[in-house]
């Protein structure tokens, strides 16, 4: 065994959980972006524990942050980081295609928790911790439904959209349809190596996004295999046509 693989399976035991990623810029990206747009809610799907609010609020982004997250104890840390943090706000839920439950996997790394089943790369890849170690019964909103929540009492909504949803991206901006030219940026996690059965391909992804009206501004790595190939990118989009 390695010394490499010795001390990232030590740093495991004591929950930390280390991955191949670049060089972050995406904040500096965001920060630009968010003053060229005037950005001042973000749509946060996926909260998961409140560390894209957190890394918004530590790049100094004081508007509004409505995070949606669907699962018990992910809902748990995220609600005491949403605390004391200006204007944040939590709904219990996932974003999808239609209102209604679904059955989520809550992988042993609940960074992996997916209504999709992981794939066979992804089994390979990151071992035991995208094992499902339950399910959870969990509600679903659509943003058509929940876009005015998430706007009310914001004067002059200038709103931008971060989707990270573990293979479900898509199906968000399908439930998004009649809200969607209402939001000026867009940010999904593509896979170039999908990590869920029946995710889209990261080419698919993209001729959506481009079709919804969505241009590139940047793709950032989010990790790598151990030989440096991209798995995932964070893709981050501006409106083509800009109001």
């Amino acid at each position: 065994m390695s010394l490499k693989t010795t001390i990232k399976r030590a740093l495991r035991a004591v929950g930390l959980h280390v991955y191949f990623a670049a060089p972050d810029a995406l904040p500096e990206h965001l920060h630009g972006l968010f003053s060229r747009l005037g950005i001042n809610v973000v749509i946060d799907v996926g909260g998961h524990y409140g560390e894209y609010g957190t890394r918004l609020r530590a790049m100094g982004y004081q508007g509004r942050i409505v995070s949606f997250e669907p699962t018990s104890e992910a809902l748990a840390k995220l609600r005491p980081a949403a605390s004391g943090q200006g204007d944040w706000r939590v709904f219990d839920s996932a974003l999808g295609s239609s209102p209604g439950e679904l059955d989520i996997n809550i992988a042993e790394h609940t960074v992996f928790n997916s209504f999709l089943p992981a794939s066979e790369f992804s089994r390979q890849q990151f071992g035991a911790e995208t094992a499902v170690a339950r399910t959870e019964r969990v509600k679903v909103e659509t943003l058509d439904r929940m876009f005015d929540r998430c706007v009310e009492g914001v004067a002059n909504p200038r709103v931008y959209l971060k989707l990270d949803t573990q293979g479900f991206d898509l199906e968000v901006l399908k439930g998004a349809r009649q809200v969607l030219d209402r939001v000026l940026g867009l940010q999904s996690e593509v896979s170039v190596k999908p990590i869920y059965q029946g995710m889209p391909a990261m080419a698919d992804a993209l001729g959506i996004f481009s079709e919804l009206g969505f241009e590139l501004t940047g793709l950032y790595p989010v990790t790598r295999t151990e030989d440096l190939a991209v798995i995932e990118f964070d893709c981050v989009m501006r409106r083509q046509a800009m109001p």
